[in-house]
Protein backbone atom coordinates (compact mmCIF):
# COMPACT_ATOMS: atom_id res chain seq x y z
CA UNK A 1 0.00 0.00 0.00
CA UNK A 2 1.60 3.38 -0.84
CA UNK A 3 2.85 5.79 2.17
CA UNK A 4 0.47 9.28 1.85
CA UNK A 5 2.87 11.98 1.28
CA UNK A 6 3.93 14.87 3.98
CA UNK A 7 1.94 17.05 2.51
CA UNK A 8 -1.23 15.17 1.84
CA UNK A 9 -0.63 13.94 6.08
CA UNK A 10 0.21 17.44 6.69
CA UNK A 11 -3.58 18.66 5.10
CA UNK A 12 -5.29 15.62 6.79
CA UNK A 13 -4.19 16.65 9.64
CA UNK A 14 -5.64 20.09 9.29
CA UNK A 15 -8.56 19.39 7.73
CA UNK A 16 -8.15 21.23 4.68
CA UNK A 17 -7.44 17.60 2.40
CA UNK A 18 -9.57 18.83 -0.25
CA UNK A 19 -9.47 21.62 -2.62
CA UNK A 20 -13.16 23.23 -1.51
CA UNK A 21 -11.78 23.28 2.18
CA UNK A 22 -8.56 24.81 1.52
CA UNK A 23 -10.46 27.34 -0.81
CA UNK A 24 -12.98 27.75 2.49
CA UNK A 25 -10.09 28.65 4.64
CA UNK A 26 -8.09 30.51 2.25
CA UNK A 27 -11.05 33.76 2.87
CA UNK A 28 -9.72 33.65 6.59
CA UNK A 29 -6.38 34.41 5.16
CA UNK A 30 -7.51 36.98 2.78
CA UNK A 31 -10.18 39.37 5.40
CA UNK A 32 -8.25 39.15 8.90
CA UNK A 33 -5.72 41.82 6.90
CA UNK A 34 -8.76 44.16 7.28
CA UNK A 35 -8.97 43.22 10.78
CA UNK A 36 -5.62 43.36 11.45
CA UNK A 37 -4.33 46.58 9.56
CA UNK A 38 -7.49 48.41 9.72
CA UNK A 39 -9.38 47.55 12.78
CA UNK A 40 -6.39 46.85 15.27
CA UNK A 41 -3.10 48.74 14.21
CA UNK A 42 -3.00 50.85 11.94
CA UNK A 43 -6.21 53.34 10.84
CA UNK A 44 -6.81 53.73 14.56
CA UNK A 45 -3.58 55.40 14.89
CA UNK A 46 -3.89 56.97 11.74
CA UNK A 47 -7.48 58.84 12.86
CA UNK A 48 -5.80 60.16 15.84
CA UNK A 49 -2.57 61.31 14.20
CA UNK A 50 -3.34 62.73 11.00
CA UNK A 51 -7.04 62.64 10.74
CA UNK A 52 -8.38 64.27 13.47
CA UNK A 53 -5.07 66.07 14.46
CA UNK A 54 -7.54 69.29 14.80
CA UNK A 55 -9.90 68.33 17.26
CA UNK A 56 -9.53 67.26 21.01
CA UNK A 57 -8.13 64.14 21.77
CA UNK A 58 -11.18 62.98 23.60
CA UNK A 59 -13.52 64.20 20.90
CA UNK A 60 -11.71 61.96 18.06
CA UNK A 61 -11.51 59.20 20.78
CA UNK A 62 -15.51 59.52 21.44
CA UNK A 63 -15.63 59.58 17.81
CA UNK A 64 -14.24 56.96 16.58
CA UNK A 65 -15.92 54.65 19.29
CA UNK A 66 -19.40 55.34 18.15
CA UNK A 67 -18.35 55.25 14.87
CA UNK A 68 -17.50 51.44 15.80
CA UNK A 69 -20.32 50.65 17.96
CA UNK A 70 -22.83 51.96 14.64
CA UNK A 71 -20.97 49.79 12.83
CA UNK A 72 -21.73 46.56 15.08
CA UNK A 73 -25.28 47.67 15.20
CA UNK A 74 -25.86 47.47 11.66
CA UNK A 75 -24.29 44.05 11.04
CA UNK A 76 -26.47 42.94 13.90
CA UNK A 77 -29.39 43.86 12.75
CA UNK A 78 -28.78 43.14 8.84
CA UNK A 79 -26.74 40.04 8.30
CA UNK A 80 -29.76 37.58 10.00
CA UNK A 81 -32.21 38.99 8.22
CA UNK A 82 -29.64 38.80 4.96
CA UNK A 83 -28.83 35.36 5.83
CA UNK A 84 -31.94 33.73 6.23
CA UNK A 85 -32.46 35.62 2.72
CA UNK A 86 -29.77 33.68 0.94
CA UNK A 87 -30.71 30.65 2.57
CA UNK A 88 -34.35 31.03 0.80
CA UNK A 89 -32.97 32.02 -2.45
CA UNK A 90 -29.24 30.03 -2.74
CA UNK A 91 -27.68 33.60 -2.19
CA UNK A 92 -24.80 33.14 0.12
CA UNK A 93 -22.22 33.35 -2.51
CA UNK A 94 -23.57 36.15 -3.97
CA UNK A 95 -24.29 37.84 -0.72
CA UNK A 96 -20.60 37.31 0.11
CA UNK A 97 -19.65 38.60 -3.15
CA UNK A 98 -21.54 41.71 -2.56
CA UNK A 99 -20.37 42.36 1.41
CA UNK A 100 -16.53 41.45 -0.26
CA UNK A 101 -16.83 44.48 -2.54
CA UNK A 102 -18.48 46.65 -0.39
CA UNK A 103 -15.28 46.20 2.06
CA UNK A 104 -12.39 45.95 -0.55
CA UNK A 105 -13.73 48.94 -2.05
CA UNK A 106 -14.18 51.29 1.27
CA UNK A 107 -11.25 50.08 2.10
CA UNK A 108 -9.26 51.05 -0.98
CA UNK A 109 -11.32 54.52 -0.72
CA UNK A 110 -8.87 55.08 2.71
CA UNK A 111 -6.13 56.54 0.62
CA UNK A 112 -8.32 59.70 0.01
CA UNK A 113 -8.56 60.12 3.35
CA UNK A 114 -6.02 63.02 4.84
CA UNK A 115 -6.50 65.71 7.57
CA UNK A 116 -9.41 66.88 8.63
CA UNK A 117 -11.46 64.35 6.54
CA UNK A 118 -12.60 62.74 9.39
CA UNK A 119 -16.64 62.17 8.09
CA UNK A 120 -15.37 60.42 5.54
CA UNK A 121 -12.52 58.42 7.43
CA UNK A 122 -15.46 57.16 9.39
CA UNK A 123 -18.21 56.72 7.14
CA UNK A 124 -15.43 54.50 5.16
CA UNK A 125 -14.40 53.01 8.06
CA UNK A 126 -18.43 51.80 9.18
CA UNK A 127 -18.77 50.27 5.55
CA UNK A 128 -15.88 48.56 5.16
CA UNK A 129 -16.96 46.82 9.62
CA UNK A 130 -20.02 46.16 7.49
CA UNK A 131 -18.60 44.40 4.65
CA UNK A 132 -16.08 42.21 6.55
CA UNK A 133 -18.16 41.64 9.17
CA UNK A 134 -21.03 40.73 6.72
CA UNK A 135 -18.47 39.02 4.41
CA UNK A 136 -17.46 36.70 7.36
CA UNK A 137 -21.41 35.93 8.22
CA UNK A 138 -21.94 34.15 4.54
CA UNK A 139 -18.28 32.71 4.35
CA UNK A 140 -19.35 30.69 7.68
CA UNK A 141 -22.52 29.62 6.46
CA UNK A 142 -21.11 27.97 3.63
CA UNK A 143 -18.74 25.50 5.56
CA UNK A 144 -21.54 23.53 7.04
CA UNK A 145 -22.24 22.78 3.21
CA UNK A 146 -18.58 21.61 2.17
CA UNK A 147 -17.44 19.62 5.79
CA UNK A 148 -18.75 16.79 7.33
CA UNK A 149 -20.40 17.29 10.79
CA UNK A 150 -17.39 15.88 12.00
CA UNK A 151 -14.93 18.12 9.81
CA UNK A 152 -16.21 21.32 10.86
CA UNK A 153 -15.01 22.20 13.81
CA UNK A 154 -11.06 21.29 12.54
CA UNK A 155 -11.84 22.72 9.17
CA UNK A 156 -13.09 26.38 11.14
CA UNK A 157 -9.87 26.50 13.36
CA UNK A 158 -7.38 25.58 10.58
CA UNK A 159 -8.89 28.39 9.05
CA UNK A 160 -8.50 30.60 12.22
CA UNK A 161 -5.05 29.95 12.02
CA UNK A 162 -4.46 30.48 8.84
CA UNK A 163 -6.08 34.10 9.00
CA UNK A 164 -4.10 34.45 11.74
CA UNK A 165 -1.02 34.06 10.16
CA UNK A 166 -2.05 36.10 6.91
CA UNK A 167 -3.32 38.76 8.90
CA UNK A 168 -0.29 38.92 10.72
CA UNK A 169 2.13 38.78 7.82
CA UNK A 170 0.67 41.67 5.72
CA UNK A 171 0.30 43.94 9.06
CA UNK A 172 4.58 43.24 9.28
CA UNK A 173 4.98 43.98 6.12
CA UNK A 174 3.19 47.37 6.51
CA UNK A 175 4.43 48.16 9.35
CA UNK A 176 7.77 47.42 8.15
CA UNK A 177 7.26 50.26 5.10
CA UNK A 178 5.63 52.49 7.50
CA UNK A 179 8.49 52.86 9.77
CA UNK A 180 11.01 52.62 6.99
CA UNK A 181 9.25 54.22 3.98
CA UNK A 182 12.53 55.41 2.17
CA UNK A 183 13.70 51.64 2.40
CA UNK A 184 10.64 50.25 0.11
CA UNK A 185 10.91 53.73 -2.29
CA UNK A 186 8.35 55.22 -0.31
CA UNK A 187 7.56 58.90 -0.30
CA UNK A 188 6.84 59.27 3.57
CA UNK A 189 5.52 57.87 6.66
CA UNK A 190 2.08 59.16 5.98
CA UNK A 191 2.26 58.01 2.09
CA UNK A 192 3.18 54.67 3.61
CA UNK A 193 0.31 54.44 5.86
CA UNK A 194 -2.42 55.00 2.74
CA UNK A 195 -0.70 52.72 1.22
CA UNK A 196 -1.15 49.86 4.02
CA UNK A 197 -4.41 50.29 3.43
CA UNK A 198 -4.95 49.78 -0.86
CA UNK A 199 -2.64 46.67 0.46
CA UNK A 200 -5.46 45.36 2.83
CA UNK A 201 -7.73 46.17 -0.54
CA UNK A 202 -5.64 44.25 -2.85
CA UNK A 203 -5.04 41.58 -1.00
CA UNK A 204 -8.48 40.56 0.44
CA UNK A 205 -9.55 40.94 -3.26
CA UNK A 206 -6.81 38.62 -4.74
CA UNK A 207 -7.14 35.97 -1.97
CA UNK A 208 -11.14 35.87 -1.88
CA UNK A 209 -11.01 34.46 -5.08
CA UNK A 210 -10.30 30.64 -4.49
CA UNK A 211 -13.66 30.65 -2.10
CA UNK A 212 -15.82 32.24 -5.31
CA UNK A 213 -14.18 29.95 -7.55
CA UNK A 214 -13.88 26.42 -5.56
CA UNK A 215 -16.69 26.62 -3.21
CA UNK A 216 -20.05 25.68 -4.54
CA UNK A 217 -23.47 27.63 -3.92
CA UNK A 218 -25.61 25.47 -1.35
CA UNK A 219 -28.99 24.65 -3.06
CA UNK A 220 -32.03 26.65 -1.58
CA UNK A 221 -33.79 24.71 1.06
CA UNK A 222 -37.61 25.40 1.15
CA UNK A 223 -39.49 24.77 4.12
CA UNK A 224 -43.86 24.63 2.87
CA UNK A 225 -44.19 27.24 6.04
CA UNK A 226 -41.55 29.52 4.65
CA UNK A 227 -43.19 30.08 1.18
CA UNK A 228 -45.86 32.74 1.59
CA UNK A 229 -46.94 33.78 -2.09
CA UNK A 230 -43.81 33.24 -3.11
CA UNK A 231 -42.14 36.00 -1.53
CA UNK A 232 -38.89 35.12 -0.68
CA UNK A 233 -38.31 37.84 1.96
CA UNK A 234 -41.47 37.23 3.94
CA UNK A 235 -40.25 34.08 3.34
CA UNK A 236 -37.25 34.30 5.05
CA UNK A 237 -38.32 36.65 8.10
CA UNK A 238 -40.46 33.79 8.85
CA UNK A 239 -37.36 31.86 9.00
CA UNK A 240 -35.57 34.27 11.35
CA UNK A 241 -38.79 34.26 13.84
CA UNK A 242 -38.99 30.44 13.71
CA UNK A 243 -35.30 30.82 14.60
CA UNK A 244 -35.27 33.27 17.62
CA UNK A 245 -38.22 31.66 19.26
CA UNK A 246 -36.16 28.45 19.50
CA UNK A 247 -33.64 30.30 21.19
Amino acid sequence: MPQPTGKSSALDKLGLHRPELRAWAMYDWANSAYWTTIIAAVFPNYFNRVVAADMPATVATTRFAWATTIAVAIVALITPVLGAIADQAALKKRMLGLFLGIGVLSTAALWFVDRGDWVLGLLLFVIGNIGAAGSLSFSDSLLPHIASADEVDRVSTAGYAIGYLGGGLLLALNLAWIVKPALFAIADEQTAVRLSFVSVAVWWAVFSIPILRRVPEPTARHEASDLVAGNVVTGAFIRLGRTLHEL
